[in-house]
């Protein structure tokens, strides 16, 4: 079937299930090893939705398929129409707490969204959750890109590399969720991170091979 004919309802059908039930395990032990707070349980929902639109959107990019493109560009906006509750206002810093990414999101809502949030005082700043939603959309897929780059330039086994490319994202799905960076932790919360980047890696490679199977059949 031509990618033109393809139904992006399909698509978003797919990737809204492309982490779990598939990696519920590997949830799981997140859970129970990380023990993340309410809050940080939130931020873990919030990164695990995005996740399957924003790899999908870095494994196109490695084909010339001006079709895919498209398509992709269709699914996305219904994928991420689909997440609930975005006319309720929300805490910004609730959901964005690495202050690196709190700079960035703040940049492309006031590029693409017209909102002037300045660079200070995010924590306590409201928002609309789909703004929110969108403009981190876009941040994170600069990000995914940029992590996956950093693991493979760590190795020369291919192997190895998706390796490196998972332990970068899980670097980074750590900083979102635990606001937590490798450096002078105490014992307990680096035991936190580890087990983070370990489990939150494993479940994100899960993630990448089904997006990355699923789109080299819509492919063919």
């Amino acid at each position: 079937m031509s990618l033109s004919n393809r139904d992006p309802e399909k698509i978003v059908e797919f990737l809204q299930t492309s982490l779990v039930p598939g990696g519920a395990g590997f949830v799981q032990a997140y859970l129970r090893d990380v023990r993340p707070s309410e809050e940080e349980r939130e931020r873990m929902r919030f990164s695990m939705v995005l996740y399957p639109i924003v790899a999908s959107y870095g494994i196109i990019c490695a084909y010339d398929k001006r079709q895919l493109h498209d398509l992709m560009s269709r699914a996305t906006a219904i994928y991420l129409s689909r997440i609930a509750d975005q006319t309720r206002m929300v805490r910004f810093g609730d959901y964005i707490v690495w202050p690196t990414e709190q700079i960035a999101v703040a940049k492309v809502m006031q590029l693409n969204f017209g909102l002037d949030v300045g660079n200070t005082g995010f924590e306590a700043l409201g928002i609309q959750f789909g703004v929110l939603i969108n403009a981190t959309f876009l941040v994170r897929m600069n990000s995914y890109l940029t992590d996956v780059r950093h693991g493979f330039s760590q190795a020369e086994n291919h192997n190895q590399q998706l390796q490196m490319a998972f332990m970068s994202l899980g670097m980074s799905f750590t900083r979102y969720v635990l606001r937590m960076d490798d450096g002078l932790l105490p014992p307990d919360e680096q035991r936190r991170y580890r087990f983070s980047v370990a489990h939150s890696g494993q479940l994100l490679g899960h993630g990448f091979f089904n997006v990355f199977e699923y789109i080299k059949e819509l492919c063919g």
